[in-house]
């Protein structure tokens, strides 16, 4: 076999190894955009459930505060009145 056929034929191999690997890398490469684009899918989820979380607690806590107010305020009334109606207490 002439030694230029040799030459050819090594380097048809290595381009046809190279092409094979230039589309394993890019196949690769598309399967790791789609799986970042899932990911990114579910964090975006996440991040809605845990906006809609935060939004339900702060809702509660301001509930939870007007609820804490109007003791508060039924308390003074109670005691205002208990000061009104004791005999003992110092009228001012």
């Amino acid at each position: 076999m002439p030694d230029w056929l040799i030459v050819v034929l090594v380097v048809a191999v290595v381009l046809v190894i190279g092409a094979l690997a230039f589309g394993a890398m890019r196949k690769n490469r598309a399967k790791q955009v789609v799986q970042r684009r899932e990911q990114a899918e579910e964090h975006r989820h996440g991040a809605v459930g845990a906006a809609r979380e935060a939004g339900e607690a702060d809702l509660a806590a301001r509930r939870a505060a007007e609820e804490a107010e109007r003791a508060r305020e039924r308390s003074e009334e109670l005691e205002r009145k208990a000061a009104e109606t004791d005999p003992d207490t110092p009228k001012r």
